[in-house]
């Protein structure tokens, strides 16, 4: 079936398009860029703001106050990071970084889950596809320049979707058809992190432009693996070291599998043979040394074992990610030993702080993730509206309640510091680079 896209005049439709640009003339609204969030300030167990860094002027680092509540929004990776450094995480993690406990919630960093992508390239005879000798026509540009994003240069790089349902012990799978064209090999390999030698034994030809041919993403749809990340300095600053976990659970070989023969399958058909498709399988010298120099199919039990054997190696090798990643503050009850945020997204042990992104996702979805995420946040918006209708209770809020003289002491720092801002408004919403209220620097 066709893609379906967010995709509006020949550019991506992003959240930031639908949802923040329109919102950037509000006066309630401060946006900050090239700024990180390094940690959650509490008052007891209850947050009361976040402190920051600017990467470029570190004169403007500083501490924002919420009477109302904090909010983070730094996605899969970055949540648990910046919750661990907060305080809230395992308890041996926190203890080796000397990070004083707020909450120890060991589900912090874990279930970390991924789609992971197999590449295929298929070559074609017919000439029907977009590549870069086609696209750079006037027509085109006049097109997708003047003419509103129209013509292929306004096209998704995802044409279509065919999925195969889980059947008995087959699991889901799908065949993305992605990018129907040529592709840069040096931007493709630094995109997929991709060593280019073994680049060059996936897709073939690539450095001509007018090569007939697309690329094929077979996947295993719900994968059972799930990996981790670990902080391991107390610097806020560096990036965890990531464990992903692919291939992890003995279940998720034999889907990927699965995928490879469904999209094969799919090349067999007379609508590709028709246009004279043809499957490129890569002779990477790993696999071809672990079957001996075969690496096709072919008769006899003892060929289909080294071919079985070829695909598992080339799922090994050669699969990426497909940067679908979630789940390591997932949503749970309170009893759950592994959850970190509650059925309203509130975080376990912790007073008026919530996260709203892709980490409190408990599973994978059957697709990207992007649309889950948004209702995610819709759904988060009513919860936050439902818990402060009323104006005049928050107005009454105070900043902190752990004395009678704390939130006077908070004050003061304010007023201590030029440029500030009085906290007064109800939320404070964080992505990794930070969309903040209320700045003091």
């Amino acid at each position: 079936m066709a893609a379906r896209t967010t995709v509006f005049k020949g550019r991506r439709w992003s959240s930031f398009t639908g949802y923040l640009k329109p919102s950037l003339g509000r006066p309630n609204l401060h946006v900050m860029l090239h700024t990180q969030v390094t940690k959650v300030v509490w008052d007891g167990k209850r947050a009361v703001g976040v402190e920051f860094v600017q990467w470029d002027n570190a004169r403007l680092n500083g501490t924002v106050y919420a009477r109302g509540e904090v909010i983070l929004s730094g996605g899969a990776i970055n949540t648990p990071l910046l919750l661990t450094h907060s305080g809230v995480g395992p308890k041996h993690v926190l203890k080796k970084l000397q990070i004083p406990v707020v909450s120890p919630l060991s589900g912090v960093g874990s279930n970390l889950q991924d789609h992971l992508n197999l590449p295929l390239y298929v070559s074609l005879e017919k000439p029907v596809s977009l590549n870069l000798a086609k696209l750079r026509t006037v027509s085109n540009l006049w097109n997708y320049f003047f003419n509103s994003g129209k013509g292929d240069l306004g096209q998704p790089a995802i044409e279509g979707v065919g999925v195969m349902p889980g059947e008995g012990k087959q699991q889901e799978v799908a065949a993305i058809l992605f990018n129907m064209g040529a592709v840069d090999k040096h931007l493709y390999s630094e995109v997929a992190n991709m060593k280019l030698e073994y680049f060059e034994k996936m897709f073939p030809g690539m450095d001509n432009q007018s090569q007939e041919g697309f690329i094929f993403l077979v996947t295993c749809l719900h994968p059972q693996s799930t990996g981790h990340l670990q902080v391991v300095s107390s610097d806020p600053r560096q990036p965890p070291v990531i464990d992903p976990g692919y291939l992890s659970h003995p279940a998720d070989l034999p889907c990927m599998r699965h995928a490879f023969k469904f999209g094969m399958r799919l090349l067999r058909t007379k609508a590709f043979q028709s246009l004279g498709a043809a499957a490129h399988l890569p002779r990477y010298k790993e696999c071809v040394e672990a079957v001996g120099g075969a690496a096709g199919p072919g008769p006899g039990e003892d060929a289909r074992a080294r071919y079985k054997e070829y695909v598992n190696c080339i799922v090994r090798i050669g699969a990426i990610t497909g940067y679908h990643p979630l789940g390591t503050a997932r949503l749970g009850q309170p009893d759950d030993p592994k959850a970190v945020v509650d059925l309203e997204l509130r975080v376990i042990g912790t007073e008026r702080l919530r996260v709203v992104d892709a980490s409190v996702m408990p599973t994978q979805i059957s697709g990207t993730p992007n649309s889950a995420i948004i209702v995610i946040a819709e759904k988060a918006s009513d919860l936050i509206k439902a818990s402060w209708s009323d104006s005049t209770h928050l107005a009454s809020q105070r900043l902190c309640s752990s004395s009678p003289d704390c939130e006077q002491k908070l004050l003061a720092k304010l007023d201590s510091s030029s440029g500030c801002v009085h906290p007064s408004l109800l939320l404070l919403v964080f992505f990794l680079v930070l969309h903040s209220i209320n700045i003091c620097v």
